[in-house]
């Protein structure tokens, strides 16, 4: 039986988040917080047209932006941010306060989630949206509200019955798995089994942070190891994959940092 999980260090700071606030006490809490896991890499930005500049300028892709919402240095929109990137990278919003007023005006322009500032385990609440969202982005790059239904039928059949082959996602799908990975081209141009591969390793890296998030504690994922699996045959099939992970690791770190 298999008894612990490969090391984590292989995914050291390959979740990349942009996080916007013109209160740098907040920015300083969601790096920190964030970084203490050594999963996440967090960038930052105090004005929106400053964000804008982070972005254009960078090398690789945002899986998920925390923002604040108010901020409306560009053509004073406080919605700019969102309705100019919300098809490239999921959005979330912190507010001072939280109401249903405020959750449908940027659920209208985009925000996935708002989170209150002042909610109790604020940065709990935090991570874990980050974690629903970037998911998604590492699985399935392009998969917005304006993908098309198939791509978001893929992806929820993975999060609902978690196949670990194509042949199973293509049978879940009740397709032929040569259709399957023709409409998956097609719409993504990313070979179905590196989705397959990331999102069982992603969603247990944020299995796993969400946990040790619940005690308080980060992780140093040089060190961390899980405990004794209750299913071998999923740790084995995870082990699986992070090997295939080490093999293609050029294309994964492609894939990581790819633009859409």
């Amino acid at each position: 039986m298999i008894q612990s999980f490969y090391p984590f260090s292989i995914f050291k700071n390959t979740v990349h988040v942009l996080a916007v606030d013109d209160d740098w006490r907040i920015l300083d809490l969601i790096q920190a917080y964030l970084e203490s896991f050594h999963l996440y890499i967090v960038d930052r930005a105090s004005r929106t047209a400053d964000a804008i500049k982070v972005i254009e300028k960078s090398n690789s892709r945002y899986h998920v932006c925390v923002m604040d919402r108010g901020l409306g240095d560009v053509e004073g929109n406080e919605f700019y941010l969102m309705d100019r990137y919300r098809q490239k990278m999921p959005i979330i919003v912190i507010t001072g306060r939280k109401d249903s007023e405020k959750a449908f005006e940027c659920g209208e322009h985009g925000g996935k989630k708002v989170v209150a500032k002042g909610e109790n385990n604020f940065l709990e609440k935090v991570l874990t949206s980050i974690n629903e969202f970037a998911l998604k982005s590492i699985v399935c790059p392009g998969c917005h509200e304006s993908a098309s239904p198939f791509l978001n039928r893929c992806y929820d059949t993975l999060v609902g019955k978690k196949p670990f082959s194509v042949e199973a996602l293509a049978q879940c799908l009740h397709m032929s798995e040569r259709s399957l990975r023709i409409a998956l081209n097609k719409n993504t141009r990313i070979n179905p089994k590196y989705s397959i591969c990331l999102f069982h390793l992603y969603s247990k890296l944020f299995e796993c942070v969400e946990a040790c998030a619940s005690k308080g504690i980060g992780i140093d994922l040089k060190k961390y190891n899980s405990e004794r699996l209750a299913d071998p045959d999923y740790a084995k099939n995870y082990i699986r994959f992070c090997k295939y992970f080490l093999r293609k690791r050029t294309i994964f770190d492609n894939l990581l940092q790819m633009s859409k």
